[in-house]
């Protein structure tokens, strides 16, 4: 069975600096299309005050 170039289902993904900016991005996407997710940040906030 072929699989489309968008389906990540029952693939991982660890993504770091998925706080903000691309790496955010990245993981929605990726969690959208069904992938399971890790993220990683050096800060828990990325836009402090």
């Amino acid at each position: 069975m072929r699989r489309s170039a968008y389906d990540f289902a029952d693939r991982t993904a660890f993504i770091t600096g998925a706080a903000g900016g691309i790496g955010r991005a990245t993981s929605v996407l990726l969690a959208e299309a069904g992938a399971t997710v890790h993220c990683a940040d050096r800060d828990v906030d990325p836009y402090p005050p």
